[in-house]
Parts: C-alpha cells; structure tokens; sequence
C-alpha cells in the first residue's frame, strides 16, 4: 500500500521537523518547506495527497497560496493558523480550503483530520467499477452518486468539495423537507450551530452557485427564517 504523501507549508521550522517525525511513524510520507512561495512547485512534483498550510509567513499569507493552488489543482488543503479568527475560517472556505485547525492542536486531532479528508477525497476521485449499478439520488437534471461521491447535472460532471457533497448529500436525501442549520452543523462540522458562525452559509452559497437554478429557472435550495435550509422537490409549485 502506498504512503499518503503530506506537504506542510509553515515557517516554524522545529513545528515542521517535530511533526515529520510524528506523521513517518504514522505510515506517512511527510514533507515540508518554510517558503511556500519558492516550494509551491514541489506539491506537484512530488505528487502529493495533501497540504497542511500555514497562514502566517513573513512575506505573503496562506490565503494568498491556496489562491495559487486553486487556479491548478484540486489536492485536499487543511489551513493552520495560531490566530483561530471566526473570518480566517470563513475566508478559508471560500477560497476552497477542504478543513481549519487553529492552533495548538493535538498530533491525533490533526492525524485524524488528515485521514478524513482523505478518505473523502479519494472516493470523489475515482470512479469505483459498476459505479452506474450503486445507489443515486436523481433529482430533476441532478444524479448525485454516493459511492463515488460524484454529480452530473444534465450528464455534465460537477466537481464538488468534500464538505459540499456532504452537505448537498443531505438536503437531497431530505429533498422536500426543512433540515434545521443545527443538523448541518451537526452533520458537517461534529459540532452545534452558533449563529455568528457563518461556515455553513459559506458552504451553501458554493453549493448553490456550482449547481445553478432548476430546470423552470427557480432556486433547488432555500433557505427558510428560523427553520433551516430546504431542498425544493419536483412537485413543488409556487
């Protein structure tokens, strides 16, 4: 089985060095450098799984990296930061960051993160055999494939990240019905619902902007005041 292979951008070079001593015994390739503006390369040459990407650096910022890394690659990005601000997480996300972690962390919260990010990731990247044979949600123009964490919109693919598969995953499953913000917080976070945080509005706006308005031009997904957010079924007229 091959190693996943980690790329950790962070000008803290004893945090670097602790943590691939750390990720090695745990059955990683683990790589780093302390100048993501000259290494950003290396993510590609050395074919990488993930990047664990730090937000403060001397002469730029992880946001403005992981702008790079959006215009060419898709690779799983978990952003780092000593700040932990409410608006770093959310300009995180929108810029397509996949998970946050403030600092300090614990090594076996950061491992597992890593593990699940790439656990998800992996099954939205290749189509599994007999794929047309498991189970789908279609939904007007939509066909949302769970086993290979993949959407079609009128047979065109659409790239999701792993939060907004999830996330579609379950309003589509709910198609017709009001899922409370709570559950969704609950669902794709592991956590309650603050009304300040706006990580799950940051999500739904992606979701809905990438699979655009129904078929007769109104919006699949609404958002409804106090309740939470619905999926729009079939036989829904207004």
């Amino acid at each position: 089985m091959v190693s996943p292979r980690i790329i950790m951008f962070d000008d803290d070079l004893e945090l670097c060095e602790i943590l691939k001593k750390y990720f090695s015994s745990q059955g990683y390739d683990f790589h780093y450098s302390t100048d993501p503006v000259k290494d950003l390369g290396i993510c590609n040459s050395l074919n990488s799984d993930l990047i664990l990407l730090d937000v403060n650096f001397p002469d730029t910022n992880g946001f403005e990296i992981l702008k790079l890394l959006r215009r060419e690659s898709e690779i799983p990005v978990i952003m780092l930061t000593a700040r932990g601000e409410e608006l770093d997480r959310v300009l995180g996300l929108e810029l397509g960051a996949d998970d946050y972690l403030s600092k300090p962390f614990y090594f076996r919260e950061l491992c597992a993160r890593i593990s699940a990010v790439l656990r998800r990731f992996n099954k939205a990247g290749s189509l599994p055999e007999n794929a047309e044979n498991k189970p789908t949600i279609c939904i007007e123009d939509l066909e949302l494939n769970l086993e290979s964490m993949s959407l079609k919109k009128t047979g065109q693919t659409i790239e999701l990240r792993t939060k907004e598969f999830e996330l579609l995953k379950l309003l589509m499953q709910n198609c017709g019905k009001v899922v409370s913000k709570e559950d969704l917080s609950k669902s794709l976070l592991d956590e309650g619902f603050h009304s300040i945080d706006r990580r799950i509005d940051v999500h739904l706006s992606r979701v809905r902007k990438k699979i655009g308005c129904r078929p007769n031009g109104e919006e699949r997904i609404l958002t409804i005041r106090n309740a939470g957010v619905i999926f729009v079924s079939p036989e829904e007229k207004k």
